[in-house]
């Protein structure tokens, strides 16, 4: 549509805007005038009717069903029965609402938890990150490293592999067993014993519970400051450089903190971040469980979890821990296990057996250090050889130094006695290469086979010496799990 502009210029209109417009609703006097007049004519009538006709705007009530209608009584139920099929109906309704509505704020609740927990978990791993130095710097930085241990059970966060490659680099590997307060001390003493005779091992603690002192740094210091002395020109100039290294869990940052404010020596200085051992595994172990801290909710099967740690502990003292009757299997101890928990909590009956809820309550009983526990020491292997690193003279510091520990004793803790773990494999061929030299990255890939055949010869010979019952033994228990294979299959 084209129309033109006051000035003359022309200008588009929109058509469909111009067909569209609302209709003025102004209106001539006369017309209201009249339109008010007919409404009150209009009432005026209605009123006169209603006075000369009243029945005729009168609604009309239901009379009901007569009393001469045939099966009234059975009528009024059905309507009495229609009645509450309805308000039924509606209350069903309105729960359903409330439901959805409450379903709906449990998801947002549930994205919102979500959203925290993966901004908690980035902060952790940034905080993590800004706490921790990459492995293959320490190593590459530190003359001496610190593998810090945890007492109750060192075997398990030893890493051979890496002690044979810092043999190999000239690099001296301490063991040090921390947290040996929580440990008996014929224990630790044990323990001690059996590591120095392949490297130095020293006993320490952060904070011990009786006195909230550190214990063993004088020792350790010692040890460093002979070693300096030793192993470097008098002219050096540079000090001996000190790493720490360990698994999470065994307390490596507490040990550095101590480290810090203890008296160092001139010639010694620690370095600045410790290093983590990261296992090549990240499925949850039994290691986690008893050592680290760990959500067994997360699992899919704690039930398998909970035997494991069964099958490493000693059945007499875990009775006594626990204060439960003995039992057959694993399901007979989460059984006494859960009603133990019934008793304690003054319950006034036992709740219904859930295997996954009573698995995930023990395995937390276990992540939250509530049961003291120590490993046995193994065998002393045939081809074991003291470190060369390390004088005579600093080995005698060394060993002088255990009866001034100052460790409280634990014996009069139940403890609980279990069988040495296995060490993690860790992958430090990825973080040591471009870092050290070729013969190192490939000494520490000869550590690592030599490890895997000593295991199968450990595991060779074991299978020699079993005699003829536990072979009985075995083919039954084979029998057993041929016949419930089905079951698993199904399940």
């Amino acid at each position: 549509l084209l129309c033109f502009h006051p000035r003359g210029h022309p200008a588009m209109v929109n058509a469909s805007k111009v067909l569209k417009a609302r209709k003025s609703k102004r209106q001539p006097l006369k017309l209201k005038h009249k339109i008010e007049r007919k409404v009150r004519e209009h009432h005026r009538k209605q009123r006169k009717e209603a006075k000369r006709n009243p029945n005729k705007f009168r609604k009309k009530k239901d009379p009901g069903i007569p009393n001469s209608w045939p099966f009234k009584q059975q009528l009024l139920l059905e309507q009495e029965a229609q009645r509450v099929v309805a308000a039924e109906a509606q209350k069903e309704a309105r729960e359903a609402r409330k439901r959805e509505r409450a379903e709906q704020k449990r998801s947002q609740e549930q994205l919102e938890r979500l959203g925290r927990d993966s901004a908690k978990e980035r902060r952790k791993v940034k905080r993590r990150t800004a706490s921790f130095a990459p492995l293959h710097e320490v190593l590459a930085a530190a003359d001496v490293v610190l593998l810090v241990l945890d007492a109750r059970d060192p075997m398990a966060c030893r890493s051979t592999a890496l002690e044979q490659a810092l043999i190999e680099c000239k690099k001296l590997p301490i063991l040090l067993l921390n947290k040996a307060d929580l440990v008996p001390r014929s224990s630790l003493a044990a323990w001690l014993t059996a590591l120095r005779s392949e490297l130095p091992a020293l006993a320490t603690t952060c904070a011990n519970e009786a006195t909230h002192e550190a214990s063993g740094m004088d020792v350790l210091c010692s040890v460093l400051e002979g070693f300096a002395n030793d192993s470097r020109p008098a002219a050096a100039s540079s000090s001996l450089k000190v790493g720490v290294v360990g698994f999470d869990g065994v307390g490596k940052r507490s040990l550095l903190k101590v480290l810090r404010t203890a008296k160092l020596p001139a010639a010694v200085s620690f370095l600045a971040m410790p290093a983590r051992l990261q296992p090549l595994s990240s499925s949850m172990g039994v290691n986690d469980v008893l050592l680290r801290k760990c959500a067994p909710e997360v699992l899919a099967q704690p039930e398998l979890l909970v035997g494991e740690v069964l099958a490493r502990c000693s059945a007499r003292s875990l009775l006594r821990h626990f204060q439960i009757p003995k039992f057959n299997d694993d399901e007979g101890f989460l059984r006494a296990f859960t009603a133990k928990a019934a008793v304690e909590a003054a319950l006034p009956v036992v709740p219904d057996f859930d295997s996954r809820a009573a698995a995930v309550a023990a395995l937390k009983h276990w992540c939250l250090g509530k049961m003291s526990f120590f490993t046995a020491t193994p065998a002393p292997s045939a081809g074991a050889s003291r470190c060369s690193l390390l004088k005579e003279s600093v080995w005698m510091r060394l060993c002088a130094g255990d009866a001034t520990l100052g460790l409280a004793e634990a014996e009069s803790e139940e403890h609980v006695q279990l069988t040495a773990g296995v060490s993690e494999q860790i992958d430090l061929g990825a973080e040591m290469e471009g870092e050290w030299d070729g013969d190192d990255v490939a000494a520490l890939a000869d550590g690592q086979a030599a490890g895997a055949e000593e295991v199968e010869r450990d595991s060779d010979g074991d299978d020699e010496d079993a005699d003829g019952d536990s072979a009985d033994e075995d083919e039954e228990v084979d029998e057993a799990d041929d016949g419930e294979e089905g079951d698993d299959s199904d399940g």
